[in-house]
């Protein structure tokens, strides 16, 4: 009951959830889907989806209501790979996946 709760009063603050981008430069594919996964078992991200996949990278787009710092620690706790990040802006997450 009380993740429930704590989970609707970060809903409430973040209700003005903003479209990020997500980079991630993986070491194969399967490591992408790993990531897509792990966004979408994250509470407050929602609309995730795989606009771009070339050169070895793929590029998510998603709304999530807090920080990307906050965002790419929350993924680190529920993706089943390495990941590390390589940069951070308001709206823009890079990270490498292996």
């Amino acid at each position: 009951m009380g993740e429930y709760l704590s989970g609707k009063l970060l809903e409430m603050a973040a209700g003005n959830k903003q479209k990020m981008e997500l980079v991630v430069i993986p070491t194969s594919y399967d490591k992408m889907i790993k990531i897509q996964e792990a966004l979408q078992s994250i509470r407050g991200v929602k609309n995730v989806n795989l606009v771009n996949y070339a050169n070895g990278r793929g590029t998510f787009t998603l709304q999530f209501g807090g920080a990307p710092q906050i965002l790419f620690a929350q993924l680190q706790e529920n993706v089943d790979c390495n990941i590390r990040l390589d940069s951070s802006a308001y709206n823009v997450l890079t990270i490498a996946a292996w």
